[in-house]
């Protein structure tokens, strides 16, 4: 994303399953976005999405229909100096137990330390799967991030990133890690619309077979709506300059196997409550077979859905799986 000579537009064909963060604007929580591309323009043509950066973020589905999308800058992947609070820092509030979600940690006035960030964040699906459904806290995104052993030049730019998250009270003199309003919440052209559509049906092939374009058409009296072919299976994740995360997720699964912490060898399908469309995303970003069972699921992802658990027990549990 940082490479300067990279073309935006192969994002296009890539169906890798890759997920980045966004801030959002003055506040002290992070957007999950997925499925990556850039807008284009025909020859002579003017398009409101040429060289925009296109993404989708939320739940999508047969019922739900496809994921919803935002349009940003593409000059997001242009890194600026931003303040950061220092690591130190953050470990001593951390420490102290002084964090409240969705609560700046340190003042921009207090914050005279700067890094070299983007304003978008490339991070391991695995760490940010409930940011599927709701935005995340900084601060607990960074917590996952630090009990990750595995060092990388995307971790470190997500550490920082996330830092700079975590502050409040932004000047309008500063550079900050989000976007303007307008950009952010502005109201999404038709055309991205329907590029999330066909993009949401390009990763997601059998979570779309009756995903109409915008939004389903209205069927006339006494006809019967009528249901998009079925599409090929999921192709394997892991292609092009994201497979580390496909590649991430797979090394968790056998480092749990290999703490002998795997569930028993047949697991009785239905055993624990997660959606069709969930554990069919999860197999998509793990490289599985489109019918594996519930047995390929380690024990940890089980776990995360216990209805008795917080969002504070859950992170808990992953943070224990990726030791």
């Amino acid at each position: 994303m940082d490479e300067g000579t990279y073309d935006l537009r192969d994002l296009n064909g890539d169906v890798a399953q890759f997920t980045a963060l966004v801030s959002v604007p003055d506040t002290n929580m992070v957007k999950v976005i997925y499925g990556l591309g850039i807008g284009t323009a025909a020859i002579g043509q003017v398009s409101p999405l040429a060289n925009r950066l296109l993404a989708l973020f939320g739940e999508g589905g047969m019922a739900l229909g496809p994921a919803q999308t935002i349009v940003l800058d593409a000059t997001m992947r242009e890194k600026a100096l931003v303040k950061s609070i220092t690591a130190a820092v953050v470990q001593t509030v951390f420490a102290a137990g002084n964090v409240a979600v969705n609560a700046s940690v340190q003042g921009a006035l207090a914050v005279n330390e700067e890094a070299e960030i983007m304003n978008i964040s490339p991070i391991p699906a695995y760490l940010v799967y409930d940011g599927f459904e709701q935005d995340l806290d900084a601060a607990m995104v960074y917590e996952r991030l630090m009990d990750c052993q595995h060092d990388s030049p995307m971790r470190t730019h997500a550490l920082a990133f996330l830092r700079s998250c975590m502050i409040g009270g932004w000047r309008a003199r500063d550079n900050k890690p989000f976007v303007s309003h307008a950009t952010f919440f502005g109201m999404v052209p038709t055309p991205a619309r329907l590029w999330a559509a066909q993009r949401f049906k390009d990763l997601f092939p059998l979570l779309s077979n009756n995903v109409a374009v915008v939004t389903p058409p209205r069927p006339a009296i006494g006809a019967a709506m009528q249901q998009q072919p079925g599409a090929a299976a999921v192709p394997p994740a892991g292609a092009g300059m994201f497979q580390m995360d496909a590649a991430a997720i797979q090394q968790l699964f056998q480092q749990v196997s290999a703490a002998a912490v795997t569930p028993p060898t047949t697991v009785p399908e239905g055993t624990f409550k997660v959606s069709e469309g969930e554990k069919a995303r999860m197999r998509a970003m793990c490289g599985l077979l489109d019918d594996a069972g519930d047995d390929c699921f380690p024990k940890w992802y089980r776990d995360i859905f216990d209805k008795h658990l917080n969002d504070v027990s859950k992170a808990q549990i992953v943070a224990t799986a990726v030791e």
